[in-house]
C-alpha cells in the first residue's frame, strides 16, 4: 500500500521488514536505470557473501540417574570423565546484493558504477561492516564511482564521506546518499534527507563523455511500498523510534 510519508517510511527501518525491503528496493532501482541508460549500459545485481559469527546454543551435560529401591541415587554407568559443557555451533551464510552498472560497448564487460544501500550488518561492528568496508575501499581505489544508500537511521556512519565532514558541511539529516566519483579524490556528493523530505533524484555517473543517468530514489520507494505487504501498525511506533519534534509531526 502506499506510504503516508513524503520520503522514507521509517517503519520499514525494522528489523523485521528490512530484509525484503532492502532485496526491493535494489531490484527496483536496477528496473528503474535499465529504463534509462544509454544503449551499451546495463544495470545489473550483484551479491557478495560471507560468514558471520556462529550462533551458540550452550548446554549442560546431564547424569542420567535412577532410584533404588531405598530411595538412594545411582548412576547407570561410572563416569569416566568430569561433565562437560557441550556447544552447538551453527555458521550463517550471508548474501547483501547491491547494484553494478556495466559498460558493455564495444563487447565489453567493465563495471563503471556501484550502488549500494545499506543494511543493518553494514552499519554494527562485526563482519558485515568489515566487508562492507572492504568493499568500499576496493571500488574507491579501483576506478568503479560508488553511490551509496543509506535509509537506516540507527547504526554506525558507514558511507565513504567521513562524518564529522558530512555534519559541518551539512548539518543534522535523518538519511544520507553519498556519491564518489572516479578522479576526484577526496571530495564527495552528498545528499542530506530529513524525514519530513522527499527522497532525491540522484545521479549515476557513467563513463567520460556520457552524460550522467539518474535515479529517483522516491519513486524507487514508493514502487517498494505500492507491490509489497509490508503490514505496518502505525498506531505503534517505529523501529528504531522517532525523537522530538521529529516524533510528534
Amino acid at each position: 500500500m502506499p506510504s503516508p510519508f513524503p520520503g522514507m517510511n521509517p517503519y520499514l527501518e525494522s528489523p523485521r521488514r528490512w530484509r525484503g525491503v532492502h532485496a526491493s528496493l535494489i531490484a527496483i532501482c536496477a528496473e528503474l536505470l535499465n529504463q534509462t541508460l544509454p544503449e551499451g549500459f546495463a544495470a545489473e545485481i550483484d551479491e557478495r557473501l560471507y560468514v558471520v559469527d556462529p550462533s551458540r546454543d550452550v548446554f549442560p551435560d546431564v547424569a542420567v540417574l535412577t532410584r533404588t529401591a531405598a530411595g538412594g541415587v545411582a548412576t547407570l554407568e561410572a563416569p569416566t570423565a568430569d561433565p562437560s559443557v557441550r556447544l552447538l555451533a551453527s555458521s550463517e551464510d550471508v548474501r547483501e546484493t547491491f547494484v553494478n552498472v556495466f559498460d558493455r560497448r564495444d563487447g565489453g564487460e567493465r563495471v563503471v558504477t556501484s550502488i549500494e544501500v545499506l543494511s543493518p550488518k553494514n552499519k554494527r561492528p562485526g563482519e558485515g561492516r568489515e566487508q562492507y568496508r572492504k568493499k568500499q575501499r576496493q571500488v574507491l581505489a579501483g576506478g568503479v564511482h560508488l553511490l551509496e544508500i543509506d535509509l537506516l537511521r540507527g547504526g554506525t556512519h558507514s558511507v565513504a564521506a567521513p562524518r564529522d565532514e558530512v555534519e559541518d558541511r551539512c548539518g543534522a539529516w535523518d538519511y544520507l546518499v553519498c556519491l564518489h566519483r572516479v578522479g576526484e579524490g577526496g571530495l564527495f556528493h552528498l545528499w542530506p534527507v530529513a524525514l519530513r523530505q522527499r527522497l532525491p533524484r540522484v545521479g549515476v555517473p557513467l563513463t567520460d563523455g556520457v552524460p550522467d543517468d539518474t535515479l529517483d530514489l522516491q519513486r524507487a520507494l514508493d514502487l517498494v511500498c505500492e507491490r509489497g505487504r509490508h503490514g505496518i501498525d502505525y498506531a505503534l511506533d517505529p523501529d528504531p523510534p522517532l525523537l522530538g519534534q521529529t516524533d510528534a509531526w
